[in-house]
């Protein structure tokens, strides 16, 4: 369950996703499950402990998973732990959800050895030609990386 854990960062769909969802399960645990009735002529209320035991547990499950997904959101935007306070003082808390949906994450760079396209051949790495003016594809500090049978090939044409 991805969205129980806050080492992976939620996007803005996920986080508009999961927020969606806590509103609906709120909302059906204040309208179904906390059933209180108030008797006019005693002024007392009478509820079922048993349904008011589930309201409290789904309320509690509900924040917690809340905050993880607020923690996994802040997460992607690279955000200090710490701001997590606004999510408890009052309409500071609705300027932070705010920033926290419409605010774009972090660029997911991903290494792409056949080029920015991979469909399209223009894009892909040559492979270097033995003997070939460009000299090795892959470098590193500034040392040729080859494979075991281009090491003489290269070393060849650079003497001459």
């Amino acid at each position: 369950m991805r969205f129980l854990t806050t080492m992976k960062p939620a996007g803005r769909l996920e986080y508009l996703a999961v927020m969606i969802v806590m509103y609906v399960v709120n909302y059906f645990a204040f309208s179904v499950l906390l059933e209180v009735e108030l008797d006019l002529s005693t002024q007392e209320f009478s509820y079922s402990s048993q349904q008011l035991a589930v309201f409290a547990f789904i309320m509690v499950g509900n924040l917690a998973i809340g905050l993880i997904n607020v923690l996994r959101r802040m997460k992607d935007l690279h955000m200090g732990s710490a701001w997590i306070i606004l999510h408890f003082i009052p309409l500071l808390n609705v300027l932070f959800h705010l920033n926290l949906l419409f605010s774009s994450g972090m660029k997911r760079q991903t290494y792409a050895p056949y080029g920015d396209n991979p469909h399209n051949p223009d894009s892909w790495v040559a492979k270097p030609t033995p003997g070939g003016p460009s000299g090795s594809a892959v470098t590193f500090r500034g040392q040729a990386l080859l494979l075991p049978g281009e090491e003489s090939q290269f070393r060849q044409d650079d003497a001459a």
